[in-house]
Formats: structure tokens, sequence, C-alpha cells
């Protein structure tokens, strides 16, 4: 556990990337579709300029990107676009990305593809006609496995003509440069369950001090595919995320974030997932104690099911406006026999708003109004369930500013404290 002191003047929060992680698992839910059970992702872009955080050059990408994420209904996903510009240094042509997945009761696959015009880099140090990315996940009831290519139509690296099929991996030299992977792959799996792939088509990686001022450690990759493929017990998704603090404020057409802290996300196909961090303190805003997140999703015979929760202890927000000695929320989803349930929880002790006291377990969606400020919605919560499947989301504490206020927080505010959300999603 760590300590985390976040510095943000008047709440202009850092910004940070909530990273929404999606975590599925399915079981033994009667699969309508009757096809062979198993998660396919995949995912495509055209080009992406890669630096290091601080650099002097601004990165770029991944530009024209189509994703395929958690799958388990035939779908396609496209894009096109008559030109790509990397910077000054990468362009190309028109372009198609595209990602593909497929499903019978036999077997399950997944494509994804990048193909671009006139690719040119680096002033012509790498130059082709055409460059194609693909990569392909496949699965039988039996076996799953990935393959992927990159082929090129008049390629040359550094005025030498290359082959239009490099072999996986081809590194090439680029004096005063770096190098280059040309049909870059990445392959894992068991063989059986699990398998995936990455292709780059052209990877130029630099590690010298050069002439076109990228900083070492810049990558610039021009068309990427990749697709993977998990088997599950049936055709079922699960997401679980919990975060103990979030801060987002609106500053002219853009949303600025600070945190979710103590983020505990699942993936696709299920898992245990738990996050501590010892206190955060917002200057000006407030702090809190110790936030423990757990995330969980499993694929069973009897269903699929999701369970998440957040603890904050010690929480003063606003000098005081809500405290609490801890605050919990929770929410729970699951789907068997062809039904699904939900729900969800906030259970709190010694907490008070404005300095008044509030159950131990508020109703949902109790709003209470703060003069001179806004609103909080204590036990905040969003419960559905459907044929296909169930979700619940509940947020201990969401804050919304709604006026100018003394605290100096900009309208349109919110803090959310204890969030945790449960899904599950069937065939």
């Amino acid at each position: 556990m760590k300590r985390l002191t976040i510095l943000l003047a008047t709440f202009i929060f850092c910004l940070a990337t909530l990273v929404t992680l999606a975590a599925r698992a399915s079981s033994g839910v009667p699969n309508a579709s009757g096809a062979l059970p198993g998660v396919a992702s995949g995912s495509a872009y055209a080009g992406y300029l890669k630096v290091s955080a601080g650099s002097s050059v601004a990165g770029v990408g991944p530009l024209f990107p189509v994703f395929l994420g958690c799958n388990i209904a035939d779908k396609t996903n496209t894009a096109t676009a008559a030109s790509m510009q990397l910077g000054l240094f990468a362009s190309s042509g028109s372009l198609t990305d595209s990602v593909t997945s497929t499903h019978t009761a036999t077997t399950a696959q997944v494509h994804a593809n990048s193909t671009g015009q006139s690719a040119n880099i680096l002033a012509g140090l790498i130059a082709a006609d055409v460059v194609t990315a693909d990569a392909v996940s496949h699965a039988t009831s039996t076996a799953a496995s990935s393959t992927g290519s990159a082929t090129f139509v008049h390629l040359v690296v550094a005025g030498q003509s290359i082959s239009a099929t490099p072999a996986p991996n081809t590194t090439i030299t680029l004096a005063g440069l770096g190098s280059v992977v040309l049909n870059e792959q990445s392959v894992k799996g068991d063989g059986v369950n699990h398998t995936s792939i990455s292709v780059n088509a052209i990877d130029v990686r630099v590690t010298l001090a050069n002439i076109f001022g990228l900083p070492v450690g810049t990558r610039i990759i021009i068309a990427h595919a990749g697709s993977s493929f998990a088997r599950t017990s049936s055709l079922a998704v699960v997401k679980a995320t919990a975060y103990g603090l979030l801060g987002v404020v609106k500053v002219g057409p853009a949303f600025v974030k600070s945190g979710p802290w103590a983020l505990a996300t699942i993936g696709c196909t299920g898992g245990n997932k738990t996050v501590s961090v010892a206190s955060v303190t917002l200057a000006g805003v407030g702090s809190t104690g110790t936030i423990t997140d757990k995330a969980f999703g499993q694929i069973t015979s009897s269903g699929p099911n999701a369970t998440s929760s957040s603890s904050i202890q010690t929480v003063n927000l606003l000098n005081a406006t809500i405290t609490a000695d801890v605050i919990t929320s929770m929410a729970q989803a699951a789907f068997s026999n062809g039904s699904g349930s939900a729900s969800a929880t906030t259970t709190l002790l010694n907490a008070k708003v404005l300095g008044v006291s509030l159950s131990a377990h508020p109703a949902p969606n109790t709003k209470i109004t703060i003069a001179n400020l806004g609103y909080v919605v204590v036990n905040e919560q969003k419960i559905t369930i459907t044929s296909k499947g169930a979700s619940a989301s509940v947020n201990a504490f969401d804050l919304v500013v709604t006026t100018s206020n003394s605290f100096g927080l900009p309208v349109g505010t919110h803090i959310v404290v204890g969030h945790a959300h449960a899904s599950v999603t069937t065939a």
C-alpha cells in the first residue's frame, strides 16, 4: 500500500485515463445461438507515432482504430480514410481497418486487417505502395490457434528492395537511427483454450540520436492487426469494476479527471482483483483513509456471476461537508436458468452531510441539497435486468456542483465516493 497525495489547484484535476476494462465470465446458461462458447476480441489501426512521456515530439494515434472487445456474436467494425499523417514523420494514402468475428456451432473466428496505400516513413527512408497486416484467431471444440502475416507491394528500406512477404520479425538496422522490424509478430496461447496474436507490418524503433529529431525510444508503427480467442463454458460476458474516489470536471469542451483511485477490474473471462491504497488527499477537496476495492467474476456450470465492492475509511470532503468513518458499496449480478438477478447496497458508519447523521442503510437514490454548492445523491443506484443479462451500479456518494461556491469548484464537477459495478450478458 502506498500513500497518494494529489495537489490540485482549485480542483483542476490531473488528466488521467479512466481505464474501463471490460470483464466477462460465462457458464452453463443455455446457448440460444447454438454457437461455440468463447470470447473473441480483435483490433486494427493504420498508424501510431509512439513517444515517451514528456517528449518534445507529440505522439499521434493510434489512428483510425477499430476494436471488437469481449465479443460473443457475429460482428464487423471498420474504419476508412483517404489519408493518414503521423506528424512530419510518416504518411499514407487511402486505408482500411477492419475486425470481424464469426461464430458457428463448431467454430469461432476473429479476423483483423489493416491495409494502407502509399506508405512513406521518414522522407522515403521506408516506403511501400501497399502495406497490409493480417491477424486471425480460430477455434474449434478441441483446439485454438492464431496466424498472422504482413505483406507489401514494392517495399523499399534504406534504398534496398525487400521481399513482399518477409519472415516474421525480420529486423533491419537503420544507420544513425535504430532499426525496423517487418512483419513483427507476437503469438500466445495454450493451443486449446486460449490464443492470441499481434502483428505490426512496420515497426520503426529509434535507439540513436538522429537527424529527424525523434527522441530515443520513439516507435513508428504502420498497419497493426491483433486477434484473440478465449474459450468459455457458454456464450456470456461479465464485467466488474470498483474504485474508491473519482473527480470529474468539465473544462471547456473536455472532461478532466482525477482518479479513479484504487481501481479494481477483471478481464473478459473473469478473475479476482483486489486493489488497496493507504490514503488519498485532494488539496482543497478532502481526504480519505484506506481504500480497498474488489472485483470478481467467474464462469461456472450454474451461470455467470460477478460482484464488486468498495470500502473507504475516514472520509472528509469539503471541510467536513461530507464525513464518514466507513463507507462501503457493493454490486452483484448473475444469470442462471434463463433469468438474471442484480442488486446493490450502500452501508455507512457514522456518516454525515452538513453535520446531519445519515442512516447506516440509506434508501436508494437519496438526494440531499447542499446550499451554495449543489446536491449529493446517497446510495445512487441503477439496476437493469433483461432476458439476456443483468447489471447493477452504485455510488455511495455522488456530489454534483451546480452553482458558484466558496470551494472554487467549477459548476458541473462530480465527486464520486465508493463506486461498484457488476454485469453479466448472455447470447
